[in-house]
Formats: C-alpha cells, sequence, structure tokens
C-alpha cells in the first residue's frame, strides 16, 4: 500500500528480517518495534506536535504531510516516519534476475538490513522533516545503548545521561538552583535590568560567576584526592563545542594545579592531529566534528609512548592551510610534568585508552576527566508554559558567534547548516560518555542569552538579521534547501528574541563591534571566549 498523508495509510516492507548486532543473526521485522522507538523519542521531548514550525516558515508543501496531525497523537507522526524508513529500506533491496514475473523483476526474498542502518535513516527522515529535538533524542538514546551493550558493568544504569543531563536528579538540582536564584524564566531576568538600574542584573551576574569559580574549585578539590592516592599524569578537559573548556583549562590548570600543587603543564594540542583526510556523511557534508577527523592512530601511538616515558614529535595543522606543516613540537612527559588534553572528543576510547592502559604504561598516567556543559534551566517568557528552552542552544548560538567573530565565516552560509552534523558528533560520541568524568562542570548562566543578543544584534554586519526568518528561506529553496538548518535557525531567533540587550552604557560601540566593559562583565568569565575581550586571550 502506498502511503497516503490523509489516509494515514503505510508502506510495505520488501523484506521480513533484520539483522541484529545484539541477537548475532537474523530477526523477525516487527513495524511496530521501528514505530514504538520513534514514539518514544517523541514523547521524550513533548511529543511531534510539539516540534512543528509555523506555516510561514517552512510553506504549505513542506507542512502538509503535519496537517492532519491530531493534538494529543504521536500515531500520525511515528508512521509518517517509519513509512519514510521503510522506503528507504526497501531501496537498498536488490534484484534478484531468477525470480520473473509479469511485472518485472522481483526483489530479493533474502534481502535482510541491518538494524543499525533502520536507525540511520530513521535518524536521517527526523532531521530531514523538520523534528530536530526528536532526531536528537533517538540518536542519544541509540549511542547510549550503543556504549552500554555487553560492558553493563563498566557502563551501569546509573551512569547512563537523561535528556543530555547527567540524570534525572541532577537536571532537578539545576532547576532548583535556577528557582532559588529567581532566574527560572526569561522574565525574570530580563525584570533584573530594570531593578535598580540594572544593579540586580549586575548582582545576579556576581553570583552565577562565583558558583561557576565553586565548581571549579570543586573539581581541584577531587583532583587533589585523586591524585594524593595515586599520582595523576594527565588531565583531560572534554565537552560539547562551546562548552568553555579553554577558559575552565586556564582556570583550574594554570591557577590551581601549576600554581598550588606545583606541577609542570605539558598540553597537547589534539587538534593538531586532524589529518588530510574528512570524513563525509551520506549527503556528501565534511564532518569535522567526527573523532575519526583526526588521525588517531598517531594520536594513540604518541599517547603510548609519552604514558612510556618517551618522547614524541607532535604535528602541527594549519587551519588557513588546511593541512599539516613539516614543524613538529617535541613534548615529553616528565616526574613533574601532567599532560593536558583540551579536546571536545577528549574522552574518546581510542584517547582513553592508551591512558589507562596501566599494563603498558611505564609511567601510570591515571587520568582525570573534567567534563563541561551548559545546563540553563530557563522557561520561556512567565513560565506558564512550564517549557525551558533546549540547554543545546546556549552551545549553539555561542558557536555561531564565536565562529562568526573568529573565523569570518558566515553564521547564514555555514553555521546554520552545519549545527545538525556538530549535534550527531555530540549526542554519538560526547554526551553519553559525560557520566564517566571524575567531575562535571555546569558552565551555563542565566544572563547570558542578554549578552548574547546584544553582540548579535550589534555586530558590524548584523549577524542578527541572519537569524530573521525571513533569511531561512534560503534553507528552503534551491541549492541551499535544509530543512534541518531552516528549524535551528527558527529556534534560535524565537529563544533570543524573548531576551532583552543589555544596556548601551555596558560596552563600547567600535566600527559596528561590541565590546563589553570589564566592570560589568569580568575578563576572566567563559562568556568571554565568545564575546571577545578574554582575560587568557592577552
Amino acid at each position: 500500500m502506498t502511503f497516503n498523508n490523509s489516509s494515514g495509510g503505510w508502506v510495505d516492507p520488501n523484506f521480513t528480517h533484520v539483522y541484529s548486532k545484539d541477537r548475532g543473526g537474523r530477526v523477525p521485522f516487527r513495524r511496530s518495534k521501528l514505530e514504538d522507538s520513534i514514539e518514544n523519542a517523541a514523547i521524550e521531548v513533548g511529543g511531534f506536535f510539539k516540534q512543528i514550525v509555523p506555516e510561514e516558515i517552512f510553506g504549505y508543501e513542506i507542512m502538509e504531510p503535519f496537517r492532519y496531525f491530531p493534538f494529543d497523537d504521536n500515531g500520525p507522526g511515528k508512521r509518517l516516519i517509519a513509512n519514510m524508513v521503510i522506503s528507504s529500506l526497501n531501496g537498498l533491496n536488490p534484484s534478484q534476475t531468477t525470480f520473473v514475473s509479469s511485472g518485472g523483476e522481483l526483489p530479493n526474498p533474502n534481502f535482510t538490513p541491518s538494524v543499525e542502518k533502520m536507525h540511520d535513516f530513521t535518524i536521517d527522515k527526523l532531521f530531514e522533516t523538520g523534528f530536530n529535538t526528536i532526531a536528537e533524542a533517538y540518536l542519544l538514546h541509540r549511542s547510549v545503548h550503543a556504549l552500554s551493550r555487553g560492558s553493563k558493568a563498566e557502563f551501569p544504569q546509573e551512569l547512563r545521561p537523561y535528556q543530555g543531563f547527567p540524570s534525572e536528579k541532577k537536571r532537578q538540582e539545576f532547576i532548583d538552583l535556577y528557582r532559588e536564584h529567581g532566574v527560572d524564566t526569561v522574565d525574570k531576568i530580563n525584570a533584573f535590568l530594570h531593578d535598580e538600574g540594572g544593579q540586580g542584573f549586575k548582582d545576579m551576574i556576581t553570583q552565577f560567576e562565583e558558583l561557576y569559580v565553586q565548581q571549579v574549585q570543586q573539581a581541584f578539590e577531587a583532583f587533589k584526592l585523586k591524585h594524593a592516592e595515586k599520582p595523576i599524569k594527565a588531565i583531560v578537559i572534554a565537552g560539547k563545542s562551546s562548552s568553555g573548556k579553554t577558559t575552565t583549562m586556564h582556570r583550574i590548570c594554570d591557577e590551581l594545579i601549576e600554581k598550588e600543587l606545583g606541577l609542570n603543564l605539558v598540553p597537547l594540542s589534539v587538534d593538531n592531529y586532524f589529518s588530510d583526510f574528512r570524513p563525509k556523511d551520506d549527503k556528501g557534508r565534511i564532518f569535522y566534528e567526527d573523532p575519526e577527523a583526526l588521525d588517531m592512530d598517531l594520536l594513540g601511538k604518541h599517547l603510548e609512548l609519552l604514558a612510556q616515558g618517551k618522547e614524541v614529535e607532535t604535528p602541527i595543522f594549519d587551519k588557513d592551510l588546511g593541512r599539516r606543516i613539516e614543524k613538529t613540537i617535541k613534548k615529553k612527559v616528565g616526574p613533574k610534568d601532567i599532560l593536558v588534553i583540551d579536546s571536545h572528543v577528549g574522552m574518546y576510547p581510542k584517547i582513553m585508552e592508551p591512558l589507562r592502559n596501566e599494563e603498558a604504561n611505564q609511567i601510570p598516567i591515571n587520568p582525570f576527566v573534567i567534563y563541561l556543559q551548559p545546563f540553563n534551566m530557563i522557561m520561556e517568557g512567565d513560565g506558564s508554559s512550564g517549557e525551558y528552552f533546549d540547554v543545546s542552544y546556549t552551545n549553539m548560538l555561542r558557536r555561531w558567534l564565536r565562529d562568526r567573530l573568529k573565523t569570518g565565516k558566515t553564521t547564514y552560509e555555514y553555521n546554520i547548516p552545519h549545527w545538525e552534523l556538530v549535534r550527531r558528533a555530540e549526542l554519538r560520541d560526547i554526551v553519553p560518555r559525560m557520566n564517566l568524568a571524575d567531575a562535571i562542570i555546569n558552565t551555563g548562566f542565566p544572563f547570558e542569552y542578554n549578552f548574547l543578543k546584544t553582540k548579535f544584534m550589534q555586530h558590524g554586519d548584523a549577524v542578527w538579521d541572519q537569524l530573521q526568518l525571513p533569511d531561512t528561506e534560503y534553507f528552503l529553496s534551491g541549492k541551499g534547501k535544509n530543512t534541518t538548518g531552516a528549524v535551528y535557525a527558527y529556534h534560535a531567533h524565537r529563544l533570543l528574541d524573548q531576551f532583552e540587550p543589555v544596556p548601551e552604557s555596558w560596552y563600547t560601540l567600535h566600527d559596528g563591534i561590541v565590546n563589553f566593559k570589564p566592570e560589568i562583565l569580568p575578563e576572566k568569565s567563559i562568556l568571554r571566549e565568545f564575546l571577545g575581550g578574554s582575560f587568557y586571550d592577552k
């Protein structure tokens, strides 16, 4: 039966079994199981209906498949995606010429697509139809399952992340923290801008900057305890893109570990291990965030040698040239040295395994891992809807702004359509491992959106205009068609649009570039990585 949007019918599979890696062989294909997995991901983020972007953004052609969605029923949504997945799997079925009928060649009756390929298509179709957050929930669940497969002793249930948070309990702690400080809604945060000439907002900045410093200190105390039991020879600062790794690395390594413990820091820039090869997804897009974009074989070999007390010559990757240069940097971990690895993929197995291989290492590395991520728990408007902003949009807005200011890449043509690949890498290789870290630091601030919006609006080439609704037409027409990018752009604008910019007296404006005054926003603030003027850039 051909799928019909108005009737809610379905596409029949031309295969009867799928190959399951978990089961080690062919198992019967059950459409209900596929639909249930899609529905569970949808329920986790509020259902299919809440994911739909208003019709004026996409127009009739894109909205039409969703017009019949009941307000309180995920059934049509999961059937729609299941049909698209099955159609894609049917398209992989090779013909078997010995089976011929008057209608032509019949599908190969022995065709058995893999469960992994079915998951790949499910995630692709959710993204393609604009259900970004459902796609992300599905991808995270899949990644966690893959990580825990066959290793429940190493990755027990209590270590598995909850909706992108360390745990449901930890998520509630973040909610309670924001409520306690009266910054749990957009309206409350904006109101502080008008409290005694903005003094309430300034106090909020001071309070949450101090809370961040307290977390850094707590991580340092945990480091000292572990170091006292067994010397630590490497510290890994990991986390999603734009989580504040650079600032945190300086604050805990330079200002605490080096000064208080007298250890020498030996930084290892993982970015220098980019290879000339760039992985691509099935659409031909370069997948820069994929850990395998790095020369993992060389990196792993160098880590092994460093752990054996030997000297290595690390490469230097020139980002402007897009390749390594002939010059190298010598590295060695001595008795009073500690290796510092600052990378979004710092917890990737090919990095961690050489560090933890005590049998092969002449120098027990005993790595200490810190995971960073913003966990801003803020409800829309006055909070009456009970809807929290997706915490991943914090990283997204930070990165878009940072890339625009530091690399010249336009938000419009690069950042927005590229964010899907960033999220895929994060949910596959980074977020699932957060609870394997020795310490987790919340690097989010309730006041940051007001500063981000000010920077977006006042930047010389009007970056803010690139998030306006009419500009999303670029992603939905011709060569630039990208439904996923348009959804991200729409929600980014919708989030920032609710926040008020900070007063003009809080910054200077030179050639259209905003420079926030240090007496307003500390120069050592994480936000300075994305807004400019960081103490650590001097």
